[in-house]
């Protein structure tokens, strides 16, 4: 998230973004060998980028959909994910 923001909106708006991300309801999860294996194989199937992978792997084995705008997570639905789409920037 921080990336993203930082790429399309700048360094301020990243660092602002951070501390919501810091002191809300988010946690970060250190992936396990299995959520690694998982994103191996997401990302052998091409088209995808490795840390998206793990957002898929890890929605997949809690039963959560990822919440993105982001269409290359598309190719992950074969595979079981489920994406709730979110609005696209303007």
């Amino acid at each position: 998230m921080f990336y993203s923001i930082l790429r399309d909106y700048g360094e301020a708006r990243a660092n602002e973004a951070l501390v919501r991300i810091e002191q809300g309801p988010i946690d970060i999860v250190i992936p396990s060998i299995q959520q690694t294996l998982v994103a191996a194989r997401f990302k052998a199937s091409g088209g995808i980028s490795y840390a998206d992978c793990f957002a898929g792997a890890l929605a997949l084995e809690r039963g959560l959909p990822v919440l993105t705008g982001d269409h290359e997570f598309e190719r992950l639905i074969p595979f079981g994910v489920k994406i709730e789409w979110l609005p696209t920037k303007m």
